[in-house]
């Protein structure tokens, strides 16, 4: 069973972070969040003032370097997140570790749910897929927008589901 910690920074309201629960725990067997969403402060190391993101890939290491866990550490934001070579990117995941989500693109809860999904996918060892799938690569809104929002059969047997 995976258990997640989960974290939540810049006021991100009750009613998504219980939605999302639902969701992560109904597509995923066994996975457990373990409490409500704690409260989290984005390190300001992780700013870049001049494209005005914060940078993706420093987020999350400081996230899993904070008091090591054997749970999977999720974290929710608002702000909008790069990685260096990409004008943005919805989350970023560390197989086996941790994931953050930003909802600054996603405007729906189904569409945060998604992304959500396809990152914890990525926790749990899952690739881009080339069907129709939550773990379709999305290069746009656009492209998130029209993936499935759920795992295809393939994606489910990889994680023993099926």
């Amino acid at each position: 069973m995976n258990e997640i910690t989960c974290y939540h920074a810049n006021n991100v309201s009750k009613d998504i972070l219980d939605d999302l629960k639902h969701a992560l725990e109904s597509t995923f067997q066994g996975l457990v969040l373990v409490e409500d969403f704690q409260t989290w402060e984005l390190p300001p190391e992780a700013y870049h003032g001049r494209r005005r993101q914060y940078d993706a890939t420093l987020l999350l290491e400081f996230l899993l370097e904070e008091e090591p866990s054997k749970n999977i550490k999720l974290l929710i934001t608002t702000e909008d997140l790069f990685v260096p070579g990409m004008n943005f990117v919805f989350g970023l995941a560390q197989t086996r570790r941790g994931a953050i989500v930003s909802l600054h693109r996603l405007d729906t809860t189904d569409f945060i749910n998604k992304e959500a999904i396809h990152e914890i996918g990525h926790v749990l060892g899952l690739k881009h897929c080339q069907l129709p799938c939550v773990m379709t690569f999305s290069n746009s809104v656009m492209e998130a927008r029209q993936k499935s929002s759920k795992l295809c059969p393939k994606c489910k047997k990889t994680l023993g589901m099926a």
